[in-house]
């Protein structure tokens, strides 16, 4: 069976970073972690299942992890058998084999009285590490990351430490200082790799030193004058964180019959204000249900706001539009209206023109009716026109027979006169080519000359 190391410490107190320094160490955490968030960017070590469970153990209390005077005694009976039956179920699977088992939640010191009884049945044998940061330095880290008052985050540290310290009574427990660890953080893996008997893992301590140490993430460093000087402080918390102070510097002594009286006197007194711490409890958690219905209440009023603020402004708009609408519509009402009187007087115009037109049409129409006459008339006259010119052209149709039969025999003549013409051309021309015609030709001169005298004579 694998031994187990839990981490028992308040919030906001370096958990998540001295349980990342165990795994370096060679302590497993599981595969179901939690993953990293804005106030805790290097992860939180924890168990998604063992966080879930112990949030339900809270709520069957009717508290959170927040709330001041966590009493598991008054958890019923049937409700906390149900709870360390899961504890049983989740420890048993993941403690077969060897090594070292690590189990880590800020939520166990005011737990533990319900997860001992199930680690005493199931004879595991177990270590106990115990984170301690100056309570001033947590409740300024839970006032940046929830708002709480100081007063609040002392109390909250004084409460968790107490049930840590108590529960430490004959058990192998170890206080490691979140400070010095930061600023000797070799010497601090030495002394827990030798508290646990272990040979430092060279990969998954460099690891640790490249991914997860950081001594920047520490934004608020007190020491025990300022714990002493700060209103909000009281002699117990003191008298607390210095007891453990002393044990994370001493750790050879932590069983000392002294240092035990010690812490048997600091459980006294918590047992003494438990009464008080659990009436401020009650109040507290009063106030937070008050505070979660004011803030349901601002919610719903916030929205309530934005809702009629929407409307308001859907309203607007629709005003606007309407507005916009009502003044177009004007506007189209007067454009309307003035096209009404024009369509009015051109209407006016239409009546009159339609009348003149009428009046046309009446003229148009008493003129086609005497129109209609005349062309009946000349129809008629042209009718007998036509038909005396289809006698006319029967008649010349057949002149014209006549005169062509006539033209036919006059061609006929002409062709005989061309042909007898062509035979007294010939024969003038055989007559001018003759040799007795050439020869008589001085002749013919005289003949010529004695007409022309002749003639001249007479005249």
């Amino acid at each position: 069976m694998k031994r187990l190391v839990i981490t028992l410490g308040m919030h906001r107190s370096g958990t998540s970073l001295l349980s990342a320094a165990l795994e370096g160490l060679g302590v497993e955490y599981g595969n179901e972690l939690i993953g990293p968030a804005p106030d805790n960017p290097k992860g939180f070590w924890e168990d998604r299942v063992v966080v879930e469970l112990n949030e339900r153990m809270y709520q069957a209390l009717g508290v959170t992890s927040s709330t001041l005077g966590v009493d598991c005694t008054r958890m019923a009976a049937g409700a906390r058998w149900r709870f360390q039956l899961q504890i049983a179920r989740w420890l048993k699977p993941r403690l077969r084999g060897e090594g070292l088992l690590g189990l880590k939640d800020p939520r166990l010191p005011r737990l533990i009285d319900i997860w001992s009884p199930v680690l005493d049945r199931l004879k595991i044998d177990y270590w106990l590490l115990i984170p301690l940061r100056n309570p001033l330095s947590v409740a300024a880290s839970l006032t940046a990351r929830d708002g709480f008052s100081t007063g609040k985050g002392l109390l909250l540290w004084y409460e968790h430490m107490v049930r840590a310290l108590r529960f430490t009574g004959g058990k192998r427990f170890v206080v490691v200082d979140y400070d010095r660890f930061l600023e000797q953080p070799e010497a601090a893996l030495g002394e827990l790799a030798a508290w646990l008997g272990l040979q430092p893992d060279p990969r998954m301590l460099e690891r640790f030193r490249d991914q997860v140490f950081d001594p920047g993430l520490r934004h608020a460093t007190y020491d025990l004058d300022a714990l002493e000087q700060h209103p909000d402080s009281f002699p117990e918390l003191v008298r607390l964180y210095r007891t453990l102070l002393a044990l994370s510097v001493d750790q050879a002594h932590v069983h000392a019959p002294a240092l035990s009286c010690g812490i048997e006197r600091l459980v006294g007194r918590f047992e003494e204000l438990w009464p008080i711490l659990r009436q401020c409890g009650q109040w507290d958690m009063e106030l937070w249900t008050i505070g979660q219905f004011c803030q349901l209440q601002e919610t719903y009023l916030r929205q309530y706001k934005e809702e009629w603020l929407s409307r308001e402004t859907d309203l607007m708009g629709w005003i606007s539009t309407l507005e916009y609408t009502i003044g177009q519509e004007q506007a189209g009402r007067s454009e309307a209206e003035s096209w009404l009187r024009n369509v009015e007087s051109n209407s006016r115009e239409q009546v009159a023109w339609i009348s003149t037109l009428e009046d046309v049409i009446r003229q148009e129409q008493a003129g086609r009716a005497e129109a209609e006459n005349w062309f009946r008339q000349a129809e008629s006259g042209w009718r007998e026109q036509l038909q005396r010119s289809t006698q006319r052209i029967t008649v010349l149709a057949q002149d014209l027979g006549a005169s062509q039969v006539q033209v036919q025999g006059l061609v006929q003549d002409l062709n005989a006169l061309r042909c007898h013409a062509d035979g007294l051309q010939l024969h003038l021309d055989q007559v001018l080519n003759s040799r007795s015609w050439r020869l008589t030709a001085p002749l013919r001169r005289v003949m010529q000359w004695w007409s022309l005298r002749a003639s001249l004579s007479s005249n």
